[in-house]
């Protein structure tokens, strides 16, 4: 995913035993990136993370953090960022309870 291009689209579906959708995408040292659901039912929501302090290469979740610089952020419609550093960001579409999750399908636009 390349989110300084406007207008970057994924349909996709989290079923209940599909707990989560991954992205990624290289961001540049003080550019903004929005991440909003264009449609949405079921549960879905989404967050923006970055490797964890010290972390040089990422294997798994536990090796990421939530990103610090979160502007804008209703997990459930958006999250505006503006990246720190030039980095790896992840996005992560999942359920907003994991414990009862419900099918969901979703258009996320970068």
């Amino acid at each position: 995913m390349n989110p300084s291009v406007a207008g970057i689209k994924f349909d996709r579906s989290l079923w209940d035993n599909d707990s989560a959708d991954w992205y990624s995408f290289s961001a540049a040292e003080g550019s903004y990136y929005n991440f909003a659901f264009l449609s949405r039912t079921g549960d879905a929501i989404v967050r923006v993370y970055t490797a964890a302090p010290g972390g040089s290469k990422v294997t798994s979740e536990k090796d990421l953090v939530a990103c610090d610089y979160v502007f804008q952020t209703n997990e459930a419609s958006c999250v505006q960022i503006c990246a720190a550093s030039k980095a790896t960001y992840y996005v992560k579409v999942m359920h907003a309870d994991s414990a009862n999750p419900a099918d969901s399908s979703y258009t996320l636009q970068a």
